[in-house]
């Protein structure tokens, strides 16, 4: 006959409970605590690798509009790759660049006009999916206007891989300006502040006027910032602010003054 001995481990009640709340702190992926979005206006980037990205405008002569573009320079300082994002009729304007939690850059351009040119923006150097199931893969009929369009660019070759334009509305339907003046991709979310010239966007896949901005405060724009889901499908979230509200925040576009701080 076999014997089999009952073994006991005494394991001390505050190794229990230091294990207990270890294994429910691991098991909780997202923070109720409010998370920092750092914006940013720059035009150059540097990634965790040392790579550096620099987006400006050049003027092919004094009769036409600029012409935005995106450099990517290895660690050692040689140019890697160069990319033309627009040389049609159209007036594009690079504005910044910078970088998401995975080391991938994003890129805003002002535009101002359409064009069914292979040189336009929306189609010289994108993919094949760059504006499909995304917010706003197009915008309508509006004069001298500056809609933005954010980019998600990819690393390797420059190609505009994700994109979405954003505008504000008239009462007619007609597009008007909104222009982008920061980003910050936080987690799941790119974050904008912008100037809304006339009715900016509320929440949803589509374009809805916001309840919000009925008409002009402290400035002659709408200051207003708007997270937009990581894909660029849908707006998650879009808050006018007054003066005295951005007083209060931790981050800003503008000064009291409504001038523009970056």
């Amino acid at each position: 006959m076999i014997t089999r001995k009952l073994v006991f481990i005494v394991i001390p009640a505050t190794f229990l409970m230091i294990s207990f709340l270890h294994s429910c702190s691991s098991s909780t992926s997202v923070s109720n605590k409010k998370t920092a979005i750092n914006f940013s206006a720059d035009t150059s980037v540097t990634d965790i690798e040392g790579y550096l990205y620099v987006i400006e405008n050049t003027d092919e002569d004094k009769n036409r509009t600029t012409i935005p573009t995106i450099s990517r320079f290895r660690p050692d300082g040689n140019l890697e790759w160069k990319v033309e994002y627009d040389n049609s009729s159209v007036k594009v304007t690079g504005v910044l660049i910078t970088l998401d939690e995975l080391n991938r850059p994003w890129a805003v351009f002002h535009v101002n006009g359409d064009s069914g040119s292979s040189n336009y923006i929306r189609v010289k150097h994108v993919s094949e999916n760059a504006f499909k199931n995304v917010y706003q893969p197009l915008y309508g009929t509006g004069g001298e206007t500056n809609i933005s369009l954010i980019a998600r660019i990819n690393s390797s070759n420059g190609i505009i891989e994700k994109a979405t334009f954003l505008s504000s509305q008239l009462s007619n339907g007609n597009s008007n300006t909104l222009e982008v003046l920061a980003v910050g991709v936080n987690r799941r979310t790119v974050h904008v502040q912008a100037e809304s010239a006339f009715t900016p966007p509320y929440p949803g896949s589509s374009y809805v006027p916001h309840p919000h901005a009925t008409h002009l405060r402290d400035c002659n724009f709408f200051p207003i910032q708007i997270g937009l889901d990581i894909d660029l499908n849908f707006i998650k979230t879009s808050k006018v602010f007054t003066m005295k509200q951005l007083l209060d925040e931790p981050y800003s576009a503008w000064y009291p003054s409504c001038e523009r701080r970056y």
